[in-house]
């Protein structure tokens, strides 16, 4: 509620809700919960957190709802066509960085099957 009360006041400062949401501040609510469910991915990582990499997930899949519902609605053209195309690498690039990262981190000691302990 404080990133978008923040949003908003740097757009609308006098009266927060009866002023119109304008195209710019629509794009910017999109990318600062993209930039914070990629923080909330990264944090993930660094304190070894599923829970924290799930919540990023719902974040960025919540955010890419919007950005399909609501941001691409009133574009047309070729500036659709770029948000889709710089959504798909954004999205591609945040996969990448996860497999990495997930492929790195060690796995636990499995012993190989009909070696272990009878």
């Amino acid at each position: 509620m404080f990133v978008n009360l923040t949003i908003r006041n740097a757009f609308s400062p006098v009266i927060l809700d009866a002023a119109p949401v304008g195209e710019l501040e629509t794009y910017v609510y999109s990318i600062v919960w993209l930039l914070i469910g990629v923080a909330l991915l990264g944090l993930g990582f660094l304190r070894a957190s599923l829970l924290l990499r799930q919540i990023s997930g719902v974040v960025i899949a919540a955010v890419v709802l919007k950005v399909f519902l609501i941001d691409m609605a009133s574009l047309e053209g070729v500036m659709r066509a770029l948000s889709f195309v710089g959504l798909g690498l954004t999205l591609m690039g945040i996969g990448v960085v996860y497999q990495r990262l997930v492929l790195r981190q060690p796995k636990p000691f499995a012993p190989a099957p009909g070696r272990g302990r009878p």
